[in-house]
């Protein structure tokens, strides 16, 4: 899990600053763009990694979706009704 959440915030750097590069390089400017653009991609990886987070503890909390309240009881659980004898 930790490699993911690595790879996903050096991913939205390496994405934001390739597309500012190429705009720059396009455009002709300095790196107006490409500073721009590899902000972005640190607040997309920065995000990424906080959604990842929030999932992770949700799953250690036995949580299975994100923003649900299992009214039936926990995972697995769904569907089954308690006998009464």
């Amino acid at each position: 899990m930790a490699l993911k959440v690595a790879t996903e915030f050096v991913a939205g750097m390496v994405v934001g600053g390739a597309i500012g590069w190429f705009l720059d390089k396009w455009i002709g400017s300095s790196p107006l763009f490409f500073l721009v653009f590899l902000a972005l991609g640190a607040a997309a990886g920065i995000t990424s990694v906080y959604r990842t987070a929030y999932r992770m503890n949700a799953g250690a909390q036995g949580d299975t979706e994100i923003g649900t309240a299992d009214r039936n009881g926990p995972a697995g659980e769904a569907g089954k009704t308690e006998r009464r004898d």
